[in-house]
């Protein structure tokens, strides 16, 4: 495959270019993996008033949010640190990590490891078998051969949850080990079954959970994300990040997000409920999946020439999905697709019929 690939997905234009065809004029976007359903009224309401906001500077560390975020927690607000995205708290955790060695559980979230090797960190790659699932007791020696591990839970590419049992296992193999525990938990609202690590942090000060704003309430363009650690961390994360990092607008947001609980149930059951459904349609075409616990899995093909002929197929039909070449483990022998309403996961259904009658 092309190496000049988009390296995330909502690249529409730079797929169809990079595998040179032309643009189907309507595409529907399943390499993003935000809330199909959109943003919730409350979010709507605050952006359209939301102008009057502009000519005001932001509070320099997002005060208001952060306890709001702590006492839903059940946290002080010492323990938070709001960023502009979870891209950035990444960084700023990357930054304040400078050169120590980097473990990180493979195939995941690949802004870790692009963080990690820009604040010249060695990185050490564990790469998960079996499914994807996470055998904690293979991890040891691993564990104490780096000082830092990222964990992403529910896992991004693959959807798969590895259960809060298997999180505070690994929690205790880091502490042991001296090694920290960065638990990235930008798609944990997603899921029905209780995946929060929220509870480590008071027995556990070598954890850090890291979330985003984005996914769960549709805001990318927002950029939102916080961190959740011990005091100590949060504080020397503040000398790292810039003044004014996050916008007055996006704060106010923030706000409504913490609020809207119901809006999460909502989206959450809906999201199962549509996921079950597209999996009954995909056993029924013969066709292997992640066993995905949030709002996209992994459609696995039988070889890397299957996926890399259905693609192209994808992309001719008006079906963009999200490739996966630059994620070691999977290396391109799937794709990722979002859970979308029903309307879209009908479409793509049936062109994956047609796939494969014509296969």
């Amino acid at each position: 495959m092309n190496s000049s690939l988009p390296k995330h997905g909502a690249n529409i234009i730079g797929l169809y270019e990079a595998l040179g065809q032309p643009l189907h004029p309507n595409p529907i976007d399943f390499s993003v993996n935000t809330n199909p359903y959109g943003m919730p009224a409350s979010i709507e309401k605050s952006i359209k008033d939301g102008a009057k906001l502009i000519g005001q500077y932001p509070e320099m560390e997002s005060y208001t949010l952060r306890e709001r975020i702590a006492y839903k927690e059940g946290l002080h607000s010492k323990q938070v640190l709001v960023g502009n995205g979870a891209a950035e708290c990444i960084f700023l955790l990357a930054r304040f990590f400078m050169k120590k060695t980097v473990g990180i559980i493979e195939p995941t979230f690949t802004e870790y490891a692009l963080a990690s090797t820009a604040n010249q960190s060695p990185i050490k790659r564990f790469i998960l078998n079996n499914n994807w699932q996470l055998e904690v007791d293979k991890l040891d020696n691993f564990i104490e051969g780096v000082d830092v591990l990222y964990c992403c839970h529910p896992n991004n590419p693959t959807g798969v949850a590895y259960g809060n049992e298997t999180i505070e296992d690994l929690a205790e193999r880091c502490n042991r080990a001296s090694t920290t525990l960065i638990i990235d938990e930008a798609f944990y609202d997603f899921s029905v079954e209780e995946v929060s690590a929220t509870k480590l942090l008071t027995t556990y000060p070598n954890v850090i959970i890291v979330r985003s704003f984005t996914k769960m309430y549709h805001i990318p363009g927002i950029r939102l994300g916080y961190v959740l650690a011990r005091p100590a961390i949060i504080e020397a994360l503040f000398r790292y990040q810039p003044p004014w990092s996050v916008n007055t607008l996006a704060q106010e947001i923030g706000l409504q997000c913490v609020a809207d609980s119901f809006f999460e149930e909502e989206t959450k059951h809906k999201i199962a409920n549509e996921r079950a459904r597209v999996f009954m349609e995909l056993e029924k075409l013969g066709m292997d999946y992640s066993n995905s616990a949030v709002n996209f899995y992994l459609l696995i093909g039988k070889t890397k020439a299957e996926i890399d002929h259905l693609i192209i197929y994808l992309l001719q039909n008006g079906i963009v999905p999200r490739h996966t070449y630059h994620f070691p483990g999977i290396e391109g022998i799937a794709i990722r697709l979002a859970i979308k309403d029903r309307h879209e996961n009908d479409q793509l259904l049936h062109v994956l019929q047609r796939w494969r009658a014509d296969c």
